[in-house]
């Protein structure tokens, strides 16, 4: 099950510093009544959205020459 994350307004960065199972966990953890700022554009409206698995890093999964 896809956990909710913070989708920054402005642009678009997805925030995975924290993340909640639903909407209410979230309200319930004051994801709405804490501040908080985006980390690439210091922004500080967002919307919940479901977090998709991050790619994999390519330098992490070759091997060494």
């Amino acid at each position: 099950m896809p956990e909710l994350i913070r989708k920054c307004s402005q642009c678009g960065t997805a925030d995975r510093r924290a993340s909640w199972s639903s909407a209410a966990d979230a309200a319930k953890g004051d994801a709405f009544t804490r501040p908080w700022a985006c980390g690439s554009c210091a922004w500080t409206e967002f919307e919940l959205v479901e977090s998709e698995p991050e790619p994999a890093n390519p330098e992490a999964t070759a091997g060494t020459r």
